[in-house]
């Protein structure tokens, strides 16, 4: 995951954020699911191992994350894997 991803950055929704969010609201999230996307969706085996692959293969392009919120209806969320811009946008 790249570091502005995984790190609080100002003015951007990161998944560094939502992991917070999720733990001081736990009630609003059920089911948390994360799906890894990968640029080349036929590299990894059908297991999901990364096992044998070349590394640039390796880096997720996207993380896909669904719930069920606490009003009981799906939700979901998709983090860029890539750096944000200077001014807090993708």
């Amino acid at each position: 995951m790249h570091r502005d991803v995984n790190l609080p950055v100002k003015n951007t929704d990161t998944f560094y954020a939502f992991e917070q969010d999720v733990r001081k609201n736990p009630h609003e999230y059920r089911g948390i699911r994360v799906e890894v996307h990968y640029a080349n969706p036929g590299a990894a085996s059908p297991t999901g191992s990364l096992e044998g692959l070349p590394p640039e293969s390796r880096v997720p392009e996207k993380f896909y994350v669904s719930w069920t919120n606490s009003e009981n209806l799906p939700d979901r969320h998709v983090f860029p894997n890539k750096a944000v811009r200077d001014g807090g946008s993708r």
